[in-house]
């Protein structure tokens, strides 16, 4: 079910509708055993790209309250990975006095045209 690094350079390269000026936020929504989705949990800025190597994933770093990632900066970064690699959503906390990677893996895409950003969907 999770999407890859193939897929969104996909949507991007085939979208019309998406400019290099959008933003980049990711949107958790509350999804129930049927697939219908029963709220929105939250919809955050992408502050960064990242990629993890050793487990083959291409990050995106929600950054509650920062500035949220161009469209055109993000593509630059994500064409350079392997397309095989899987998309997640990555928040840092911190528990217990270390740092702990959460990642919730990318389930699709969707866009606000009027508003200007692209939106990665995860299941919160």
């Amino acid at each position: 079910m999770s999407k890859y690094v193939g897929c969104i350079i996909n949507e991007l390269d085939e979208s019309d509708r998406i400019g290099d000026d959008f933003e980049l936020f990711v949107i958790s929504l509350r999804i129930d055993d049927s697939g219908a989705i029963t709220s929105t949990e939250s919809i955050d800025p992408i502050g960064k790209i990242g990629f993890d190597i050793e487990n083959e994933e291409c990050l995106f770093y929600v950054k509650p309250g920062e500035e949220a990632v161009k469209i055109s900066e993000a593509y630059a970064e994500i064409e350079t990975i392997d397309s095989g690699f899987s998309l997640a959503a990555a928040l840092e906390q911190e528990f217990d006095d270390s740092w702990v990677r959460i990642d919730n893996p990318v389930i699709g895409f969707g866009e606000n045209v009027d508003e200007k950003r692209f939106f990665i969907v995860c299941r919160a």
